[in-house]
């Protein structure tokens, strides 16, 4: 299996002089196509700023990224940004949907964005809302809907473009037990289904065992890498 990701070296700091902070500090590490992996650590250690830099937002760092055989170094920023727009896919704990927007309209704004015509859109949007149950609920405002219902439309959202990878920052945090298992089980499902690369920052415990392999951040070194076998559902023993 080849590698989708691939960091070599990598180092970033913020700060001048005194005030100098080390956030990433020599690491390396590779993602197959297709895995499914999950990154833990404290607070600040440096989790999402290695997020950053793998989806291409954060520069001027020291090292290599390679994301799908594109060197960043080598890339203009406009090369970036294409790039990102066609490959890679965004979930976030904060959803970021636009409250003026209906759900349709929110999960379509990656093919509006690529020069999609909106009722081509449209209709390749309704299609995975219908999927992921949101199908009588296409006309409503996000201000309507739980939040399950809203991180489904931010998946929905983050996918709906077929992207080789799909970022994920803390996107079980703040839903409950039944939810979150949906959301995780969700996320699964088409990684499995469409070979979809998943890298995902987590401090949920409970969907630790949803992953291929586990990657331990301490203090901006990895301090860890656990391969798991066998997905078990966490989710239904905390239940009990």
């Amino acid at each position: 299996m080849s590698n989708i990701i691939s960091c070599r070296g990598l180092s970033k700091s913020f700060g001048l002089g005194d005030s100098l902070v080390h956030v990433l500090k020599d690491i390396n590490f590779t993602v197959d196509h297709g895995e499914f992996l999950m990154i833990v650590g404290p607070s600040g250690c440096g989790k999402t700023t290695l997020l950053s830099i793998i989806a291409g937002i954060l520069g001027k760092y020291s090292g290599n990224c390679l994301v799908d055989g594109n060197d960043y170094n080598n890339m203009s920023e406009k090369e970036i940004i294409k790039f990102r727009a066609k490959n890679i896919g965004f979930i976030f704990q904060s959803l970021h949907l636009i409250p003026s927007l209906n759900v349709i309209e929110n999960a379509s704004i990656p093919l509006i964005i690529q020069g999609m015509a909106r009722s081509d859109a449209a209709k390749e949007t309704t299609e995975i809302l219908e999927f992921v149950g949101l199908g009588n609920k296409m006309s409503k405002l996000p201000e309507l809907l739980s939040g399950g219902e809203k991180q489904r439309v931010a998946i929905t959202r983050a996918l709906i473009h077929r992207p080789k990878i799909v970022i994920c920052d803390e996107p079980t945090s703040s839903l409950d037990i039944n939810n979150g298992k949906k959301t995780i089980e969700f996320m699964r499902s088409i990684n499995k289904k469409y070979n979809t690369t998943f890298v995902v920052v987590t401090h949920d415990s409970r969907i630790l065992n949803y992953a291929d392999r586990i990657i331990h951040i301490d203090d901006g070194v990895i301090t860890k890498e656990e391969q798991l076998n066998n997905v078990s559902n966490v989710y239904d023993k905390v239940k009990e």
